[in-house]
């Protein structure tokens, strides 16, 4: 075995390292967390549930919208495949940004419950994968959104209702991706600071 502290080999069941003498009993999760080292962030479970929030409505405003496109004869294919394209990439955002709450949410319950340290790792893991991946979706999405205005522009019709939506929806994306990056960071911080005690 090796030292939880130095990271010395040491003999199997040893209660203290010969080297440092730090202890290799294993503390309660709940007195580990209890300290300087806390991680049920409050701040990833509230983004990732306004990001829930937020997009549930605009997918919800899209899919009106959508339909409303489908249904419009006078709209190229063009037009429609860049409508449908949208209304999938907020289906994609909700799917990970639902899963980022969860994990979010049950770290907590997984630390008071005292569950084995390589389950709360893996969960913290898990946690940092959603996150980066929802950072790179909107990232992705902004791209979307460009393009999108892009092609509208090159049609002819970009008019002041559909420049007001895309800044909109800009605005949007960039406090999205204003958030997600710290966001990022507090998961990607706790999984490194827990894989250490």
């Amino acid at each position: 075995m090796f030292c939880r502290k130095c990271g010395k080999a040491i003999p199997d069941g040893s209660d203290f390292c010969p080297e440092c003498g730090a202890s290799q009993k294993e503390k309660p999760h709940s007195e580990v967390f209890g300290g300087p080292v806390k991680i049920h962030s409050t701040y990833i479970f509230v983004v990732a549930l306004v990001f829930v929030i937020i997009t549930g409505l605009t997918l919800i405003t899209g899919l009106t919208t959508f339909t409303a496109t489908m249904s419009e004869a006078s709209l190229d294919g063009g037009y429609k495949f860049f409508a449908g394209l949208e209304l999938l990439l907020n289906s994609v955002i909700l799917t990970l940004t639902i899963f980022l709450l969860v994990y979010a949410s049950s770290i907590k319950k997984r630390v008071e419950s005292n569950e084995p340290r390589e389950e709360v790792l893996k969960a913290l893991h898990l946690q940092t994968i959603f996150a980066i991946v929802t950072l790179i979706a909107f990232g992705v999405f902004l791209v979307f959104e460009i393009l999108f205005m892009i092609y509208v522009a090159s049609e002819g019709n970009l008019n002041p209702g559909l420049v007001a939506a895309f800044t909109s929806n800009f605005l949007n994306i960039a406090a999205k991706i204003g958030l997600s990056i710290p966001l990022v960071i507090k998961a990607d911080q706790r999984e490194r600071l827990y894989s250490r005690l």
